[in-house]
């Protein structure tokens, strides 16, 4: 796994642990100054065993560069890394876990002792990685403190740099296969690691998500109100990317596991704090499982969630529609969905106008033509045939009745509202047309606000490869 270019061009420091320098691992002096390229990075090493990013990062970067990495002694920087280093130390699975802190010396303690037990006594093999933003409380000293006792390596960042950002940089350092992610408030119990690791036992799972929202899963003492407004950005994130978050219950979770070889490759350049959708958007993965867990109080320390990060989380769900090709996809279901307003209207008013229907006839005609038009688009210009549909078994039109049935059945609640609100407004006197657009328009927000996944999971996603970038890295 090769690290990604987004660690940021900074100066940090990285407290290591385990094992000690065998004689085969002292640095040759033809080593200074190699480049590292089976390492998970692409840096160079000094003949003072100094970690300098490469020219590339310190151009891109915005910020000015305090100085380079410092690292302690460790098998794992004193040559040039090999593949076979990467490998936890022989074990067949390793999982190397993020914990990004910012102000938590209350609890980091904590955290890291019960994850460290309950993978330990799972029988797993594991490291845990603190990358820490700065804080001003002592938490990173306090988990250099306990480096002697756990396995756990302190990365060290200046500044707030961002939660998902923490997630990636961390990753960058990792040497397992596996490569998780938890909080460090004991919000996320650490024992639910050991579950998480365990569902890889499957080989057709690549990512692993701790859900609060499947069977068994749930919140401690959330406030109607908090778990209304996370019900809500889950219900948006499924509703701008349906096609990625299909079957994923909590695709805002914080907790997840995913193998290092699904993200070989793979460019992962988040915005905000939700990892998780960056991760499912572009991993190259095949299943995703879930783990149920009760999402717990703080154990200390206050919630760092505010105004920036919820506009952060917005900005990221667009790049992510746009990079995977629903952003695209969403343009034209829209122009689609006017395109039927127009039809619905215009039969209405010419079947009640010219025709003299009665409305209780015409109003559900209208409705029907209007689903009808919009069907056929979407099926030929929104979500267009592919070569499975024409050569699967019955051919195009074997795949396009069950869709119709489906879609009719997922714009039922819709399609009802609308024919509810035009007869309603049409007995008010509004007018034919008036009351024709006022029932449009209603059903077609309580289909866009409601029933978007429902809709586009009609239709699958399209057998594409996913878009990525070919030269980019985790």
């Amino acid at each position: 796994m090769k690290l990604s270019q987004w660690t940021t061009n900074v100066a940090l420091s990285i407290t290591c642990v385990h094992g000690t320098t065998k004689s085969s691992m002292v640095p040759r002096k033809n080593d200074f100054r190699e480049k590292r390229t089976e390492s998970k990075s692409e840096f160079y090493v000094d003949s003072n065993q100094q970690l300098m990013l490469p020219a590339s990062n310190r151009e891109r970067s915005s910020l000015s560069t305090s100085g380079p990495f410092r690292l302690c002694p460790s098998p794992w920087y004193a040559r040039p890394v090999q593949a076979a280093d990467l490998k936890g130390f022989g074990s067949p699975a390793m999982i190397s876990v993020v914990i990004p802190t910012f102000n938590e010396s209350e609890v980091i303690e904590q955290t890291l002792r019960r994850a460290s037990k309950a993978l330990t006594d799972a029988g797993e093999s594991f490291e845990l990685v603190v990358v820490d933003d700065s804080s001003t409380d002592g938490t990173a000293e306090l988990v250099e403190a306990l480096a002697p006792e756990l396995p756990v390596r302190v990365l060290r960042r200046p500044g707030r740099l961002g939660l998902a950002t923490a997630v990636v940089d961390g990753w960058n350092l990792a040497r397992g296969d596996l490569l998780g992610v938890m909080d460090a408030d004991l919000q996320h119990p650490p024992e639910v690691l050991a579950d998480l690791v365990r569902a890889f036992q499957d080989p057709l799972v690549d990512v692993v998500v701790g859900s609060r929202y499947t069977s068994g899963g749930g919140t401690s003492d959330w406030s109607w109100v908090r778990r209304l407004m996370s019900k809500s950005a889950t219900h948006m994130a499924a509703t701008v990317l349906p096609w990625t978050l299909e079957n994923v219950t909590d695709p805002m979770s914080g907790m997840f596991v995913v193998r290092a070889s699904a993200l070989k490759g793979v460019k992962l350049d988040p915005t905000g704090y939700k990892i998780l959708l960056e991760v499912l958007a572009k991993a190259r993965r095949r299943g995703v499982a879930e783990v149920a867990y009760v999402f717990d109080r703080r154990g200390a320390g206050s919630s760092k969630l505010g105004g920036r990060q919820s506009f952060e989380y917005l900005v990221h769900l667009v790049r992510l529609a746009r990079s995977t090709g629903q952003l695209a996809a969403w343009m034209r279901y829209l122009a689609v969905g006017l395109s039927g307003a127009v039809v619905d209207v215009a039969a209405l008013y010419l079947a009640a106008t010219k025709l003299a229907w009665p409305l209780i006839a015409c109003v559900p005609l209208a409705v029907e033509l209007g689903m009808l038009n919009n069907f056929l688009w979407n099926q030929t210009l929104t979500f267009p045939p592919t070569r499975n549909d024409a050569t699967g078994p019955g051919g195009q039109v074997g795949r396009t009745l069950p869709r119709l049935w489906g879609y009719e059945k997922a714009c039922a609640g819709g399609a009802v509202l609308n024919a509810l609100v035009t007869m309603a407004a049409a007995r008010l006197g509004l007018g034919i047309l008036l009351a024709a657009s006022a029932g449009v328009a209603i059903g077609g927000l309580w289909n866009f606000a409601f029933r978007i996944p429902a809709i586009w999971q009609v239709w699958r996603a399209p057998s594409a490869p996913r878009p990525h970038d070919a030269g980019g890295r985790i």
